[in-house]
């Protein structure tokens, strides 16, 4: 099968995957996207410590790293399922714990790059851990089916634009940091991703929102859905690798995929807490 054909079935089958977490009930949500911010997690701490040394003291970093920076999911799911609607103060509470309990164990494991490797598990707490908890808030506070529709907004804004880039595309978008994407690639997704959510008000399982909100949250996603994947492609270019993993054909990792839905996150749920 050519990389577009695995392209393709790979996205298929995450549709399917997303389907079930968003329809079914909020178990199957938090299991299914809790699921996928442990990959991306997995996968980031993986490549961000790639830089130490093999050893058991740097796999204890890693392990550390992806318990801190799911805890804010952790949080959010036991607060909403006993019906606490105060999470801020408990979830800042303990990333702040948790970031004392990283600064002791660079302490005491002697590390050679302290402050390196404690900036690499802040970030991950920030850019895959909180907007993750953020998706179970926003799930709550509007519902499951707006995580549906904003998820296949990205979608339809990164295959559009990889299509369109890739049949017309001719100047380049940000060639420092991604060659390959272009402004007419982009062009092709904004426009795409905006008929989607004109189509969704003529949809019964999305005309729950006005067209207002959802060309709001179409705008978000096709501002900020390229801009994640240009953040990711950054870190990528640092690190000198072309993916975040393998379990995606086509596709590359899990980071890969959902760069433009993490970078989406709080920017939608956001626009929500204000309207």
């Amino acid at each position: 099968m050519s990389e577009f054909g695995l392209r393709i079935a790979t996205g298929v089958g995450l549709v399917v995957v997303v389907l079930v977490g968003t329809l079914m009930n909020t178990i199957a949500f938090a299991f299914v996207f809790g699921g996928i911010g442990l990959f991306c997690l997995i996968e980031y701490f993986g490549l961000v410590f790639s830089h130490n040394e093999a050893n058991t003291i740097n796999l204890v970093r890693r392990i550390l790293g992806i318990v801190l920076a799911s805890l804010p999911f952790l949080i959010v799911f036991f607060l909403l399922k006993n019906e606490e609607t105060t999470t801020s103060p408990a979830i800042f509470g303990s990333i702040i714990i948790g970031v004392f309990f990283m600064m002791l164990f660079e302490m005491f494991a002697n590390s050679q790059k302290p402050i390196k490797n404690m900036g690499f598990t802040s970030l991950g707490i920030f850019y895959i851990g909180i907007p993750f908890g953020m998706l179970l808030l926003l799930q709550d506070m509007q519902s499951p089916k707006l995580i549906l529709g904003m998820i296949l907004l990205v979608f339809m804004n990164d295959s559009l634009a990889y299509l369109t880039g890739r049949s017309f595309g001719k100047t380049p978008l940000f060639p420092r940091i991604s060659p390959k994407k272009t402004w007419e690639g982009a062009i092709g997704g904004v426009i795409f991703t905006l008929l989607l959510a004109v189509v969704y008000t003529f949809v019964p399982l999305f005309n729950f929102l006005s067209l207002k909100d959802w060309l709001a949250v179409a705008v978000i996603v096709a501002i900020f859905g390229p801009l994640g994947d240009l953040v990711e492609s950054m870190f990528k270019r640092n690190l000198k690798i072309k993916d975040s993993g393998s379990l995606l054909p086509g596709h590359g990792g899990f980071l890969d995929r959902f760069d433009a839905l993490i970078f989406t996150i709080p920017f939608v749920t956001m626009y929500f807490w204000l309207t």
